[in-house]
């Protein structure tokens, strides 16, 4: 989630239509400059982090701090739909660019 997240947080104070692509788009490791880029890359890294969020529900994953994940705790799934939801509406709102740009 950590590269898609950036790429989110970047469309916050900086405009993705205006990164100018890289001069070799397919070989960039900026989402943002790459085949996929400007408001298409955020669309990518919301759909990203929407669909990593159910992973955080598989029982017998770690967390970084070597301890299961708490997939029974309550909060632990009020967390994790809260992420789809971010997800889905950083999504929406990038749709909405790219059809406007």
């Amino acid at each position: 989630m950590y590269p898609s997240s950036n790429v989110v947080f970047a469309a916050q104070s900086d405009d993705p239509a205006q990164v100018k692509p890289a001069q070799t788009p397919s070989t960039s490791p900026n989402l943002l400059t790459s085949t996929y880029e400007q408001w298409g890359a955020v669309e990518n890294s919301s759909l990203a982090i929407t669909v990593a969020a159910n992973l955080l529900l598989l029982p017998g994953r770690r967390c970084s701090n070597g301890l299961p994940v708490p997939i029974h705790n309550a909060d632990w799934g009020k967390f994790v739909q809260e992420l789809r939801d971010a997800g889905m509406a950083a999504y929406k709102a990038a749709n909405r660019k790219t059809r406007t740009t």
